[in-house]
């Protein structure tokens, strides 16, 4: 643990827009290098749980993939299952429209496209900001569609060897790319007042 992002950043090697992430090497245990958690805010319930539980998370995808590569399964997907697994529940309502308001009004390049995006080490925080907002809204998708222990369920297949786009349709009965697409085009946009029933849910 450490105290600030700086003293993480010094420490490890990890780019400049994190502040948090899991080392998995296989045949080793993973090591979660993070920051000491913040005092609870009044107005924001979810900032002292977040960030461990994404990085937990991630290390229960690695033991469903059989302790295997991360890499197995795309980076967007496994990011948005993190995303989804640690933000349930969590009162963040606001914070998703505005970030819907402004990759509709800013960025919906970014969003409308055939294939789900991509994130390398180096690269903008704009970057960084879309890629995990957008991984999180997919991840939440897929699990209001498909229920989430089907997400799992394409983790497990995928650990049992068999390729991650074939995992994806037996389980889905769509292709990656497909579902994304669908997504993007339906969903993400998706009028106000869903979402406010689903905060309503949450409460």
């Amino acid at each position: 643990m450490f105290a600030d992002v700086s003293e993480l950043q010094a420490e490890t090697s990890i780019p400049d827009w994190s502040d948090a992430f899991v080392d998995i090497t296989p045949g080793e245990s993973p090591i979660i290098y993070i920051l000491v958690e913040p005092e609870r805010q009044r107005f924001d319930k979810s900032a002292p749980t977040a960030r461990p539980a994404h990085e937990i998370t991630h290390i229960v995808t690695y033991e469903a993939l059989r302790f295997q590569s991360m890499t197995l399964a795309p980076r967007f997907f496994h990011e948005g299952l993190a995303q989804y697994e640690s933000l349930k529940g969590m009162p963040n309502l606001l914070n998703r429209l505005i970030i819907r308001i402004f990759l509709f009004t800013l960025e919906p390049s970014l969003v409308l496209r055939d294939e789900p995006p991509d994130l390398y080490l180096e690269t903008t925080q704009k970057d960084v900001d879309i890629f995990y907002a957008l991984s999180y809204e997919f991840g939440r998708y897929l699990a209001n569609k498909y229920g989430e222990e089907r997400l799992w369920r394409i983790v497990q297949l995928v650990g049992d060897g068999i390729e991650f786009s074939d995992a994806f349709i037996n389980v889905t009965g769509k292709q990656y790319p497909d579902a994304y697409k669908k997504f993007s085009q339906n969903w993400l946009y998706a009028p106000v007042i869903v979402e406010y029933h689903e905060w309503q849910e949450q409460r």
